[in-house]
């Protein structure tokens, strides 16, 4: 135990890694610009993380927790009969016709829960409540990757393999797996040792996948005011990522306290000198809290916007990892309004402040149930219904007149501010032109894979400009080339979505 202590500091005694999101001097690539656009997703909940209120057959003789479920099927049909069941779920969760109804619907990302449990077959169960069971999930890895990873690719899909679920628990809730009393993985040294080397393993196993969006590391946190055993994991896990793959976004939870994380990316990229390749997940439900329970569905819906991820203390990559249209039934019986009109309000509420917000994407809490479609909880009904929003294609075919015309008027409006505002300055104008082309043709490519948009912008921002010092040098202007990237980038956007 000691032991495990001292190599776990010794992984997270400082992060020295940074992660580039493009190369210098080129366009984005089909991987690259999986990895960095902005996503509209959805979660496969219960497919290998199962949950008894998404997929109850499984879950016989009073089991509450998949972990108890799977003893109780080996002690009723055995070994190999449970093998049997739970390929047979991971196989039928979805068909063909489910993956062109997904690209039809503009889909780009899906997120999927996995357990420590799946990844490699069972091969880092040894010591856990799971090893004697981890036979029945020998060829559960496979699955996911010919079934899900290979499959998404075929369809221009993304994947974010989120290890939902970790050794002792991140947090209490029984999608760890098992019912536990209390989050056991944060104080345990031996629990994060074991997740540090699950993800090198997924980090390097993943690499040759072009649509892997990413990896989350973690889901749900427990808040911490503190967050030392959370920091300790994270700087372990992202150093171990990055020894096999430079480049692989890296997505942690935020606990519940957005600008925690902020802070602590931003130390860390002082530390380094350039981009972490750290997206941060924040989740935001309205039907679980008492405050929420006590309020209107007109005061949830008028507050999303003062209170989903602001007063935040700088910048930072975001992704909504899970969210619903779901609000408690204490919430409705203060409301006389139709049901469906509010629940449409709540849901496109939501989407144009994660758009805003949350360039990286947004996840929907979840694709399908065993029985019914899911109402308010369910994808497909919330969005054919037009209760959640997709973000507008952008057209890929804007010319360079285009952008020659638009580089001219954004330039000489920038030079004719700066010229009244500092008149005696000796400004370096050239870096802003720099920065619009560039930014330009980083918006051009993304647009040209299937009219899709730049979404982890942080660090892409910094990548480019980090590259930009390499080439032209730094110096107090740089700040130029940063502005005219950005304005590069709103400004293709702007004409490509009219």
């Amino acid at each position: 135990m000691v032991f495990d202590k001292f190599k776990v500091l010794n992984l997270a005694s400082s992060i020295d890694t940074i992660c580039y999101s493009v190369d210098s001097g080129r366009d984005a690539s089909r991987k690259q610009i999986f990895q960095s656009r902005n996503s509209f997703g959805v979660n496969f909940g219960s497919l290998f993380v199962l949950e008894k209120y998404i997929y109850g057959d499984i879950f016989i003789e009073g089991a509450n927790c998949e972990l108890d479920a799977v003893k109780n099927q080996i002690r009723s049909q055995g070994v190999s009969k449970t093998k049997e069941i739970l390929e047979k779920h991971y196989q039928d969760y979805i068909n063909d016709d489910d993956w062109v109804w997904l690209k039809d619907k503009g889909v780009e990302a899906i997120r999927i829960p996995v357990g420590y449990w799946h990844v490699d077959g069972g091969s880092f169960t040894s010591g856990t409540n799971f090893e004697k069971v981890s036979k029945v999930y020998a060829d559960s890895w496979k699955i996911l990757k010919e079934r899900y990873i290979e499959k998404a690719n075929q369809h221009d899909i993304g994947v974010l393999l989120d290890l939902h679920a970790l050794p002792s628990g991140a947090n209490s809730s029984d999608h760890s797996g098992e019912l536990l009393k209390r989050a056991g993985f944060w104080d345990s040294s031996s629990s994060i040792l074991l997740a540090t080397k699950v993800v090198e393993f997924i980090a390097r196993d993943l690499s040759k996948y072009e649509n892997v969006v990413g990896l989350q590391i973690v889901n749900e946190s427990d808040f911490d005011n503190h967050a030392k055993n959370q920091k300790r994991y994270y700087a372990a896990a992202i150093n171990a990522v990055r020894k096999v793959d430079p480049t692989l976004p890296i997505v942690i939870s935020d606990g519940w306290w957005p600008d925690q994380w902020v802070q602590w990316i931003s130390e860390q990229e002082l530390k380094v000198k350039g981009p972490l390749g750290v997206v941060i997940d924040h989740h935001v439900y309205r039907c679980f809290s008492d405050d929420d329970r006590n309020k209107s569905p007109q005061q949830i819906i008028d507050d999303l916007d003062k209170d989903v991820l602001t007063n935040l203390s700088g910048t930072a990559d975001f992704i909504i990892g899970e969210y619903s249209c779901v609000l408690d039934g204490r919430t409705w019986e203060k409301s006389k309004d139709d049901r469906n009109q509010v629940v449409a309000q709540y849901g496109k509420t939501q989407s144009r402040i994660f758009q805003e917000r949350a360039k990286s994407g947004s996840y929907f809490w979840t694709y399908k149930f065993e029985y019914g479609d899911g109402g308010e909880w369910g994808f497909r009904p919330m969005l054919e219904r037009g209760c959640i929003e997709k973000p507008v294609k952008l057209k890929g075919d804007l010319t360079d007149d285009q952008m020659n015309a638009s580089l001219e008027r954004r330039h000489s409006d920038h030079v004719n501010y700066w010229s009244q505002q500092c008149p005696n300055e000796s400004f370096e104008h050239q870096r802003f032109k720099d920065g619009f082309i560039r930014g330009w043709k980083d918006a051009l490519s993304f647009a040209e894979f299937n009219g899709s948009r730049l979404g982890r912008v942080d660090a892409w921002k910094k990548t480019r400009v980090d590259q930009h010092i390499k080439e032209r040098g730094g110096g107090k202007y740089v700040w130029e080339f940063e502005q005219g990237l950005q304005q590069g980038i709103s400004e293709y956007e702007a004409q490509a979505s009219s």
